[in-house]
C-alpha cells in the first residue's frame, strides 16, 4: 500500500504490459510522473521544481502491476532498474529491437550537489527507453524516407555527412529540437521528458544511482573531455544496470522540459557532452544546461521513449 510520503514507501515495479498505450503525436504526449503525498497520487505536469521546468501536457497511463503479478522493492544507496521481462511487442513495428523497458517504481530526483532540491516519493510509470542514443545510421534511413530533414555538417564534429559510411554508428548530432522530435514521431516513438529521462539513468529507490553506472566518480567510464564524440556503445562500463549506453557523456540528450531564457524558449538537454570538462556535469540530476529551440547544435544528440 502506498502512503504518504511523509513514510517510507516500498517500491513497486510494474511491467511495460500494465500501462495503456499512448498515442502518438504532439510531444506534449509525455508520460507523466506521479508523486505519493499525503493527498494521494496526483498527476505532476511541472516536475521543474525551484528551477523553472516544464514538461508541458501530460498523459498519464493507468497503470497495476504486471502481467506476471511479480513485484520487487528497491531502497538500497544504488538505485533499481527493473527491467520488465514481460513486455509486449518488443521488435514489433514502432518500437524496434533496441529498446529496453524500465518498470515503474517509487524513486528520488534531483541532487543537492548539482543545485537541485531532493524530490522523494515519485512514482513513475513503466515505459521503454532507446538503448543507445539515435546513430547516424538511423537518422538516415529517416532522411532517405523523405521525413527527417538532412543536417548541414558545419563543423568537423558534425557526423552526419553525404558518405554513408562516415561513423554510421556515431550518435546523430548537429540537429535541433524539432529534428530530434519529427524522428521520433517517424519511429512511432516521442521525446522523454526530464523525469524520465533522470529515472532511466538513476532508477528507483529512496536513494538512486548518482551517475548511471553508480556512485564512482566519473574517470573513464564515459566519452568525455575530449574533441568529439563516440561511437555507441564504447564505454560499456558506464552503462546502467538496464543496459542503457551512454546516458552519460557523448552528446547531450534533448529532453520536453523547456523553460525561457532572454524570452527564448529552451530545451533542457542532460547527460553532459564529450566536451565536458566539469566534474559533475556527469551526474544524473544536473540539468543546468539548455539549448534554444530552433538551434542546431555540435554537442546536443538523443533518444527517444515510448
Amino acid at each position: 500500500m502506498l502512503k504518504s510520503a511523509s513514510v517510507l514507501v516500498p517500491v513497486v515495479l510494474l511491467g511495460c504490459g500494465a500501462r495503456d498505450e499512448l498515442k502518438l503525436g504532439a510531444a506534449s504526449h509525455s508520460t507523466g510522473s506521479m508523486i505519493v503525498g499525503a493527498g494521494g497520487i496526483t498527476s505532476d505536469g511541472a516536475t521543474g521544481s525551484s528551477t523553472g521546468l516544464s514538461t508541458g501536457s501530460v498523459a498519464t497511463a493507468s497503470m497495476s502491476v504486471g502481467a506476471g503479478g511479480s513485484t520487487s522493492s528497491s531502497t538500497g544507496s544504488g538505485g533499481s532498474d527493473g527491467v520488465g521481462s514481460d513486455c509486449p511487442g518488443d521488435g514489433a513495428a514502432g518500437r524496434g529491437p533496441n529498446m529496453v523497458c524500465l518498470a515503474g517504481g517509487i524513486t528520488t530526483f534531483g541532487d543537492e550537489e548539482v543545485g537541485e532540491p531532493l524530490r522523494p516519493g515519485i512514482m513513475m510509470p513503466s515505459f521503454w527507453v532507446d538503448e543507445t542514443e539515435v546513430t547516424v545510421a538511423q537518422y538516415r534511413v529517416c532522411v532517405e524516407a523523405g521525413v527527417c530533414y538532412e543536417p548541414h555538417p558545419f563543423h568537423e564534429t558534425c557526423n552526419y555527412t553525404d558518405d554513408p559510411l562516415f561513423h554510421p554508428n556515431h550518435p546523430i548530432n548537429c540537429i535541433d529540437f524539432g529534428a530530434a522530435e519529427t524522428f521520433c514521431a517517424w519511429a512511432g516513438k516521442r521525446l522523454p521528458n526530464g523525469d524520465e529521462w533522470e529515472y532511466a539513468a538513476r532508477g528507483a529507490g529512496q536513494a538512486p544511482r548518482i551517475y548511471p553506472w553508480g556512485s564512482a566518480p566519473a574517470d573513464s567510464q564515459l566519452c568525455w573531455q575530449r574533441e568529439t564524440p563516440c561511437e555507441v556503445g564504447s564505454f560499456p562500463q558506464g552503462n546502467t544496470p538496464s543496459g542503457l549506453m551512454d546516458m552519460a557523456g557523448s552528446v547531450r540528450e534533448l529532453t520536453t522540459d523547456s523553460l525561457i531564457r532572454f524570452s527564448l524558449l529552451q530545451r533542457v538537454v542532460r547527460g553532459g557532452g564529450f566536451n565536458a570538462d566539469w566534474r559533475l556535469a556527469p551526474r544524473s540530476a544536473h540539468r543546468g544546461e539548455s539549448t534554444e529551440e530552433n538551434a542546431t547544435v555540435r554537442t546536443n544528440g538523443f533518444r527517444c521513449v515510448r
